[in-house]
């Protein structure tokens, strides 16, 4: 099982490459993210269900910039709710942060399940918030 989400891990941190400077991110936080995700969705294929559409819906955002504003300590963000397993229809159960530059670019936050393996916005309130 591990090694199965290894490959689902390298393919999404290879698909982050493509976005160039379009998308700004701390490597080590992204990381922590797909780790975290792992958790929430410990199949293969939920997790890789899971990473391919935080790949799918961070080219939504880069080409509209979806989402709902945020207020308080994430005061400037956004947050973008969609679902792990579009083709199984439910409610939207993953969450990206993030927030738009003046020159367009994507400052990504963090992103994960709303609730697992603990609350994505309580996990995210300790991250220094990108410039």
């Amino acid at each position: 099982m591990a090694r199965r989400n290894d490959v689902a891990k390298l393919w999404f941190v290879a698909q982050l490459a493509l976005f160039g400077d379009r998308l700004e991110f701390d490597p080590i936080d992204v990381w922590n993210d797909l780790l975290t995700l792992e958790l929430a969705f410990p199949s293969p294929e939920q997790f890789g269900s899971a990473v391919g559409e935080v790949v799918h819906q961070l080219t939504v955002i880069t080409a509209s910039e979806p989402g709902k504003p945020m207020f308080g300590t994430f005061g400037g963000w956004k947050r973008h709710a969609f679902q792990s397993e579009p083709s199984i229809g439910g409610r939207a159960d993953v969450r990206i942060v993030y927030k738009v530059s003046d020159d367009g670019r994507i400052a990504l936050l963090g992103f994960g399940h709303r609730y697992l393996p603990n609350d994505i916005y309580l996990r995210l309130r300790v991250r220094p918030p990108s410039p």
